[in-house]
């Protein structure tokens, strides 16, 4: 029997740290440079229903839940309301280049500790 957390596909608390969010706030040029070769067409349609609902467009498309602020980000919005009609393109970072930020973020508190 699937659980809640399961059904919802829970990200990884790493994801949303905010140490790690900065980190990645801070490296965020070279993401959206590289995200360019990368990117999700948004229907029209799409853009109108979802208004307001970036996330759910996310899960829409099949983006994992830990990508989404990333996602998000590279897009310049600040906040997932940003979404809706006049965006007709979605760029997605490199989620291993996500993931290998991640590994080097934990790697550096694991020995600051």
């Amino acid at each position: 029997m699937l659980t809640l957390a399961k059904k919802l596909a829970v990200a990884p608390d790493p994801y949303f740290d905010e140490d790690f969010r900065d980190l990645f706030e801070n490296q965020l040029p070279l993401f959206k440079a590289r995200a360019s070769d990368q990117s999700v067409p948004v229907a029209a349609m799409d853009a109108e229903l979802y208004k307001g609902r970036f996330y759910d467009y996310l899960y829409k498309v099949g983006i994992l839940p830990q990508y989404h602020y990333f996602v998000m980000r590279v897009n310049d919005m600040l906040s997932p309301s940003d979404f809706g009609p006049g965006i007709g393109t979605l760029k997605t970072p490199n989620t291993t280049d996500v993931d290998r930020l991640l590994a080097q973020f934990n790697t550096v508190n694991t020995l600051k500790s």
